[in-house]
């Protein structure tokens, strides 16, 4: 399955509290150059960067994520479908 798009957005009776896991993948983002001070919108944008997406736009959706939101998203799914394709993107953006 490949997903040319998706929304993520907080839907719930409370406020959005981070999980650990996301506090330390917002943390990484943060570290490598996210602002700070917008935890939950970070973390949003991190849970989309984890979204397996399309390969034929998958550099271009990288590219508009930045560098700090792959590496978050990274932290936060290592294991997931792309994340070899999010780590060989990584690389080749860091290298520049």
């Amino acid at each position: 399955m490949q997903i040319t798009d998706c929304q993520v957005t907080y839907v719930g009776s409370g406020p959005f509290v981070l999980t650990s896991e996301e506090t330390a993948a917002v943390n990484a983002a943060v570290a490598a150059g996210a602002p700070a001070g917008q935890a939950t919108d970070l973390c949003l944008r991190i849970v989309r960067a984890c979204t397996r997406t399309d390969l034929r736009g998958l550099p271009e959706a990288l590219a508009a994520y930045g560098v700090p939101v792959v590496k978050g998203a990274l932290t936060l799914a290592p294991l997931a479908p792309q994340a070899a394709l999010l780590t060989r993107w990584l690389k080749t953006a860091v290298a520049r």
